[in-house]
C-alpha cells in the first residue's frame, strides 16, 4: 500500500514527537501530569515509526477519559 503524504511532508523525529505528547499532556493534566504516560504512548506510536512509512486513513489514535463515561443515575 502507499501511503500519500502531503508536499514538505519529512519523517517525524521521535524526540519531537515526545516534546510536543509531553506539552500538551502538561497542559491537559497539569500537577497528575507523569512522564511514564508519555513514555507509554511512545512506546505504542513506535510501532507505527518502525514499520510503517507514515500514517493514512486507516490509521486510528484513541483518547479515552474515563470521567466520560457514566451510567444513568450517576453524577
Amino acid at each position: 500500500m502507499e501511503v500519500i503524504r502531503p508536499r514538505g511532508y519529512r519523517k517525524p523525529d521521535l524526540a519531537e514527537f515526545a516534546g510536543k505528547i509531553a506539552h500538551h499532556l502538561k497542559i491537559i493534566y497539569r500537577e497528575n501530569f507523569s512522564e511514564s504516560v508519555v513514555n507509554r504512548i511512545l512506546s505504542m506510536a513506535r510501532v507505527q515509526f518502525d514499520t510503517k512509512p507514515g500514517w493514512s486513513e486507516k490509521d486510528i489514535l484513541l483518547i479515552a477519559y474515563g470521567d466520560s463515561l457514566i451510567r444513568a443515575g450517576e453524577a
